[in-house]
């Protein structure tokens, strides 16, 4: 490699780093660390987190876990490989 490619690496780098800090900082943060945390309501009430994942987005879940089976049949079906004739298994 030479060393505007190594430069312009390190120059980029840390831009993201600069940025990423930013992101994290710019964040809003509560001064207020007394509050005792509060608990995700997981019940089936209407404000629940399992209603909204079952009953708002059910059918975008349902098409999102087809994608997920389906990447996985193909990643084993690679993983096999194919079979070259003449080869036994």
């Amino acid at each position: 490699m030479n060393r505007k490619a190594i430069a312009a690496g390190g120059i980029l780098s840390i831009a993201l780093i600069v940025v990423l800090i930013l992101m994290i900082l710019s964040g809003g943060f509560s001064d207020d660390l007394g509050n005792a945390p509060e608990s995700i309501p997981y019940g089936p009430e209407p404000n629940g987190l399992s209603f909204a994942l079952f009953e708002t987005y059910g059918s975008l879940m349902f098409v999102v876990a087809m994608l997920l089976f389906g990447a996985i049949i193909a990643g084993a079906a690679i993983a096999r490989g194919e079979k070259k004739d003449g080869e036994d298994e």
